[in-house]
């Protein structure tokens, strides 16, 4: 029966009444009251009222369908948007759990849209909202709308979505009538609405099909849930064009988990074979192993090993846990004879999966690996054990420590350390220790040098002072050497040796490569209760200065614009601006370098600026470079004199803007503004000779 031919007769119609015209004639049929209201409503040029009218269509019930959709083709746009709102929530309102007579209704009133005279507009909104209500009575006109190429695709995702046999029918049967695109969405459809009754036909009709659309009737098939039938076949040559061999792969793959459900486990295997063996795609292989191992044919075991060294990560996980977790007591005995004929990355993944399955023997296993030719293996091996390795092999992973296969040695000097923990937390301090100092000279690995640090911190032994500070001499990771010479010197004084501790402070605070462990230097000196602030003056940095602010700064303004520190100091009175009183700040800072950050003492820190003062007392007269830094840009004054200005957003560059001064016997005045537009807010000054040499404040005591 084809009832696209039968209906073909029935010609098209092309007249259209305006949607003014519809409407009138629609409401005369309709209940009065609501309809006119929400007819009127929904035109309006107000958009709440329209909105509103929308919100609230379903009140007025399915007899509104028909005048509303004689306004789908409004001249204004808007209108149409909330017009569709419209019918939507009224469609929506009748199809509701129980309220099958209005959802007939609703439906009845869609399929006169269709059979009218109505605009494209109005059919194609009425194809939409049957997706909702459309039951077999919609079928027949449903179907007509295939013949109409501006209704084709919404007449035919209606017909996808109503679950009835005959919308199935006339979908099937409208491939006769339509053009070899058309053909293929409709099968596209039939795949995706996943009626098996058309199993059979799909088949045949892959038979007569033009050969582009081969690979639509094969994945629409794959999606029906039914087996491959008769001579359908897997049609892997047929099928060669780039783009279909780029499809095939997830559609063989469907089939194949259709027929191992149905229990067709060789035909399954077939296909999950030839995709694993051939697929390019990774997700492609990966389904493939999952279906085989859900197959549980121990013969089909030695598919996994290669893909264990896959070189994709996907691939070799896939592979690897379906090994690991594959059941059978005659598991372990296949994989032992496979890992013994195995060669390299395989052979490595299968010593894994021994130790996880941990079959019977696996720890002589892989202390046999421990001395493999093969690379991987062996570095398995030694990874595996590391875990779990005894005191027995202290002395096999310090050799392959040393290994000139930079992963192995890499591997070896974890396990190394892994051995030491574990014979520190068995109480055996003196040969834990003895290991830490050994693997301090693996210099050219920083990661093994902070474990080992981080255990000879944790023991304490002032037998490990010398060698740590030979690291912080040597620039090895010193900061981390530096602190874990602290720590050791915080050992120290417990043990009865203060005097020591403040010698390995002194050293550190003095040493070029301490780095920030520099400022926790200070901070454990100035514990010990003495002045901390000698080392910050030692490298010239001016650290005690007044502070005031701060002040705005909008667009720029505070560039250029004298605030009352530039035509007075007055470290007691201080000042006022715009009525607001403003008082000096007075602060010192013991870091290195001596960076001050203006935020710590100003609430406002962002688009501002405010004022730093100090005074150098030159015991005569003298010749220095100012050397400073600011975040953002600044205006600074020496001796009422401004001797440097920038005005652009940057860091704060210790030692970064250099000015060189003729500082006078006695006092001499610093006014340095700071300019902020937002992030950090900070500066930086210190003093140096000629050549660039920080002035020693304690010597030359310019802040006294």
């Amino acid at each position: 029966m084809n009832r696209i031919q039968n209906k073909s007769n029935r010609g098209r119609r092309t007249t259209v009444l305006s949607a003014l015209a519809l409407s009138f004639a629609y409401v005369s049929m309709a209940s009065a009251g609501d309809v006119e209201t929400l007819i009127e409503k929904i035109q309006s040029a107000t958009s709440e009222f329209r909105v509103d009218a929308a919100d609230k269509a379903a009140e007025a019930g399915v007899d509104a369908l028909l005048p509303l959709a004689g306004l789908m083709d409004h001249e204004n746009q808007f209108v149409v948007k909330d017009v569709q709102h419209a019918m939507m929530n009224i469609v929506h309102h009748a199809g509701r759990p129980g309220a099958e007579e209005e959802s007939e209704e609703a439906e009845e009133a869609l399929i006169e849209v269709l059979e009218e005279e109505s605009s494209w507009a109005a059919k194609n909104e009425a194809l939409e909202l049957l997706h909702y209500v459309g039951t077999e009575e919609a079928v027949d006109t449903i179907s007509d709308c295939l013949e109409d190429d501006d209704l084709f695709e919404p007449a035919v995702r209606c017909l996808e979505e109503i679950p009835d046999d005959d919308a199935t029918e006339e979908l099937f049967e409208a491939l006769e009538e339509v053009s070899v695109d058309k053909q293929r969405r409709i099968i596209q459809s039939l795949g995706h609405k996943g009626d098996s009754e058309v199993a059979e036909d799909l088949a045949e009709y892959y038979k007569k099909a033009h050969p582009s659309l081969r690979i639509e009737i094969l994945d629409a098939y794959s999606r029906l849930g039914v087996p491959l039938k008769g001579h359908f076949g897997v049609p892997v040559m047929a099928l060669s064009s780039e783009s279909e061999n780029r499809r095939l792969p997830d559609t063989l793959l469907r089939l194949a988990d259709t027929e191992a459900m149905a229990g067709n486990k060789k035909k399954a295997l077939r296909i999950y074979k030839s995709l694993m063996e051939g697929a390019i795609h990774e997700h492609v292989v990966c389904g493939a192993m999952i279906g085989i191992a859900k197959l549980n044919d121990p013969k089909t075991l030695g598919l996994f090993g290669e893909k264990m060294a896959d070189p994709s990560a996907a691939v070799r996980s896939v592979a690897a846990e379906t090994i690991v977790n594959w059941k059978g007591s005659d598991v372990d005995g296949m994989l032992k004879k496979r890992y013994s004929d195995a060669t390299g990355e395989e052979q490595a993944a299968l010593l894994r999966a021994l130790s996880q399955r941990e079959v019977s023997g696996v720890d002589s296993i892989l202390r046999e690996a421990l001395s493999s030719e093969n690379g991987a293996t062996k570095m398995t091996a030694i990874e595996i054990l590391g875990d779990s390795a005894g005191p027995d092999l202290e002395e096999v992973y310090l050799e392959n420590s040393r290994s000139e296969v930079a992963p192995i040695a890499k591997t070896a000097r974890e396990g190394y350390l892994k051995l030491a923990d574990r014979i520190l937390a068995d109480g055996k301090t003196d040969h834990a220790l003895a290991m830490y100092h050994q693997a301090l000279e693996f210099i050219y690995d920083d990661d093994t040098l902070r474990k080992a640090l981080t255990g000879i911190g944790g023991i304490g032994s002032a037998e490990s002072a010398p060698k740590v500070k030979e690291l912080i001499d040597r620039g090895i990771v010193p900061v981390d050497a530096a602190r874990t010479y602290l720590t050791l010197g915080d050992s120290i004084a417990k043990g009865g040796d203060k005097d020591r501790q403040r010698e390995m402070i002194l050293e550190l605070i003095d040493h070029p490569n301490s780095g920030d462990a520099k400022n926790t230097a200070l901070e454990q000196f100035k514990a010990l209760g003495n002045d901390s602030s000698i080392f910050t003056k030692r490298q010239g940095f001016v650290n005690e200065w007044h502070l005031i602010g701060a002040f705005p700064n909008h667009n720029g303004e505070a560039f250029h614009k004298a605030y009352f520190p530039e035509e007075n100091v007055d470290l007691k009175a201080g000042g006022e601006v715009n009525g607001e009183k403003f008082e000096w700040k007075e602060m010192s800072t013991e870091a290195i370098p001596a960076r001050i950050s203006m935020s710590e003492y100003f609430e406002k820190n962002q688009f501002v600026t405010s004022y730093a003062y100090t005074e150098l007392n030159a015991p005569n007269e003298m010749e220095v470079q100012i050397m400073f830094g600011t975040n953002d840009g600044c205006e600074f004054w020496i001796n009422g004199e401004k001797v440097f200005e920038i005005n652009e957003p940057r860091g704060c560059d210790v030692d970064g803007d250099q000015v060189g001064v003729k500082l006078k016997k006695g006092t001499n005045t610093l006014l340095l503004k700071v300019l902020q537009e937002g992030g950090g807010w900070e500066y930086c000054v210190r003093v140096a000779d000629k050549e660039g040499n920080p002035i020693d404040l304690t010597k030359v005591k310019l802040l006294d």
